[in-house]
């Protein structure tokens, strides 16, 4: 229980990762000192990238290079075999969801972490230090302050009307669960954005049984490098007739039964599509160039994806 007024040593404003490990740490060092994790979601630990539920989902960092520990290297490792693959190797990378239950383990293992369930409204500078109050009436006088806020959502995609949000055609949250239900198997869908993202919302829906067309755009059309190491199919994966621009796209015959002639009107006009956005960009002239995946790629047959450059891969 906690009273309107009290004190701490520390307050962590977040209780993902980031402010999970900082209180991790801070109650290794002074164990005697009260730390508040200040979070109104259920657990800490997680945050927005490791509570995903897909095992899909995985750390772009190999397991030999993040360890919570510094002084011990291998400690995430020994932690993955012990209680999820035995035969983890400091290349293996593990789903975000698996680390972010070895976060949580950290915690579990220490004493004198409090968790705050409520939000910060206000905050001011006191003395020495600064008082918090919360919107559950609670206030908090702290010596320090950790902001461990993670990243927001970005800003609704400018052209983006009221009636494909409403519908729910533009989905703009791609972690929330809403976005992928009651989503028919065979629904196109359009992917705004080639980035770590991208590729995480592909695997989302694949898992969950989809296997209509996706096509990802974006200014660049770039798709993140690997880092484990593989071997290049020796073929180019983008078929060499198509155009290079969303512009250029409806004037290909190959093309215009899958996306309508724009005539000028805006992309939030495609309401027979769902949108996954990521992008604060306002332009709609991005580079598009479908990529069709074979049957053995992230086991998603019949998808498609957009680069605009014709790598190996």
């Amino acid at each position: 229980m906690y009273s309107t007024q009290g004190t701490a040593r520390t307050v962590a404003i977040g209780g993902g990762v980031s402010g999970a490990l900082t209180a991790y740490h801070l109650n290794r060092k002074a164990a005697d000192k009260r730390i508040i994790v200040v979070d109104p979601r259920p657990e800490l630990g997680l945050g927005l990238a490791y509570s995903t539920p897909s095992l899909r989902h995985l750390l772009n960092v190999p397991a030999g290079k993040i360890s919570a520990l510094p002084q011990e290297p291998n400690h995430f490792i020994n932690w993955l075999r012990k209680n999820f693959d035995m035969e983890a190797t400091p290349a293996t990378f593990a789903p975000r969801a698996v680390f972010g239950r070895y976060v949580q383990s950290l915690l579990a293992s220490v004493h004198g972490v409090e968790q705050l369930p409520a939000s910060v409204i206000d905050l001011h500078r006191e003395g020495a230090g600064a008082r918090l109050m919360f919107d559950n009436g609670v206030e908090v006088q702290a010596d320090y302050v950790v902001l461990a806020t993670g990243n927001f959502d970005p800003a609704r995609l400018l052209g983006i009307e009221e009636a494909p949000v409403e519908s729910g055609a533009y989905c703009h949250n791609a972690w929330s669960a809403a976005t992928y239900a009651n989503l028919p198997q065979d629904a196109p869908m359009t992917l705004i954005g080639t980035g770590l993202t991208g590729v995480d919302v592909v695997l989302r829906p694949r898992e969950l049984g989809h296997r209509g067309t996706i096509t990802a755009v974006s200014r660049h059309g770039i798709f993140p490098n690997r880092h484990a190491t593989y071997t290049p199919s020796g073929r180019c994966a983008i078929p060499s007739e198509t155009p290079p621009t969303c512009l250029a796209l409806p004037s290909t015959s190959r093309f215009t039964s899958r996306m309508p002639r724009t005539g000028g009107a805006s992309v939030a006009s495609f309401t027979e599509k769902r949108f996954l956005s990521r992008s604060t960009s306002s332009s709609v002239t991005m580079k598009l160039v479908p990529w069709v995946l074979p049957a053995p790629c992230l086991d998603c047959p019949g998808a498609s994806l957009a680069s605009a450059r014709g790598e190996v891969i």
